[in-house]
């Protein structure tokens, strides 16, 4: 289905601290991921920038190889950006905070569709709280004496909580306000070898490693439709 784009996705005052939607994708999901492009870009509250990271060695001729219903986008406001290194999922994430450091960067996942006060949500709990990450989804980590338990046997955080223990799930959104994460978070090397497949983890891991706590907002389905 998804919703029609009336008129300009991006907000029309600049704000003092630039809000940014942050998100990838690769060419198999290339056909489907226009749901979640409308559904960010038909907010309630509207960010500063869209931007769709792309890595230039999954589309050689750049933007030749990218669906014109997706370029047409730019229109109304979407920002394609090139990414030089294959860094998976990272890439919704890593190249944002390398580029707007003083910005709040919101990530969304390309396989989902978000509601049209998504952004909304996670703004308002930003402006009471701009000194943790913000998100709708989150696993409880569980520990023993002998550290964490298996990830299976975390579960999910169904209620308003605040915590180091509540690990940031990318699936429904997570809000970063600027430098919330640790000095290494953009070290390709260290989580390229440590979560290659993880990012959740390692977002999370920068985040409590800078004294920083995660902030899940109540009503577990206000994310996605």
């Amino acid at each position: 289905v998804g919703q029609t784009i009336k008129g300009s996705a991006i907000s029309s005052v600049q704000r003092d601290v630039p809000v940014i939607i942050s998100l990838t994708s690769y060419p198999a999901r290339m056909n489907s991921i226009m749901y979640t492009l409308r559904s960010l870009m038909t907010q309630t509250v509207k960010p500063d920038k869209i931007i769709l990271w792309l890595t230039e060695g999954q589309y050689p001729r750049r933007e030749a190889d990218v669906p014109l219903e997706i370029l047409n986008l730019r229109k109304y406001g979407l920002t394609i950006g090139w990414y030089d290194r294959p860094i998976r999922s990272y890439t919704k994430l890593i190249p944002a905070l390398q580029q707007y450091p003083d910005a709040i960067i919101v990530t969304a996942d390309d396989d989902i569709q978000y509601r049209k006060d998504w952004l909304e949500g996670l703004y308002k709990a930003y402006l009471n709280e701009p000194q943790m990450v913000h998100c709708y989804f989150s696993h409880k980590i569980s520990m023993t004496d002998d550290g964490c338990t298996p990830y299976n046997e975390w579960l999910d955080v169904k209620t308003e909580s605040t915590s180091y223990d509540n690990l940031l799930l990318g699936v429904g959104g997570v809000l970063y306000p600027p430098h919330i994460c640790y000095t290494d978070v953009c070290h390709e090397d260290l989580f390229m070898e440590c979560a290659p497949s993880e990012d959740d983890l390692w977002f999370w891991a920068m985040v409590v490693m800078n004294n920083s706590k995660i902030h899940v907002i109540h009503n577990e389905n206000s994310a996605t439709i």
